[in-house]
């Protein structure tokens, strides 16, 4: 009867593909959905709680690589060549959409800079 429950609760739940991070996301998400749908409302929820904490660490993370991309860039550390090189094709798939994502405007700006000189 449980495993019918949490089944029917995993069919019925929407995995809409969201654009910012693709499907590698969705599947990591229904490989632990048993997990998130339990028994009682108050695990449910903090499934829920679970996956909103780990989303916000996520932010911080890519928060931070990009503070320590440009760090680097500013104190000639890392090149920019190096730096658009890895937005243009330099990480796995998988972890690409976030990083980049959240690299873009840098990267415009290096592009911008570099078409001035």
């Amino acid at each position: 009867m449980e495993e019918t429950m949490k089944s029917s609760h995993i069919a019925r739940f929407s995995w809409e593909k969201n654009d910012d991070h693709g499907d590698d996301y969705t599947d990591d998400a229904l490989e632990y959905a048993d997990i998130f749908f339990l028994d009682t409302a108050a695990k449910k929820i903090g499934g829920i709680e679970i996956i909103r904490m780990v989303h916000e660490i996520m932010l911080v993370l890519i928060r931070g690589f990009l503070e320590i991309i440009r760090s680097l860039y500013d104190q000639d550390l890392l090149a920019e060549e190096t730096i658009l090189n890895w937005f243009r094709k330099g990480i796995d798939p998988k972890d690409k959409q976030s990083f980049v994502t959240a690299s873009e405007s840098f990267v415009k700006w290096l592009e911008e800079v570099d078409e001035e000189e």
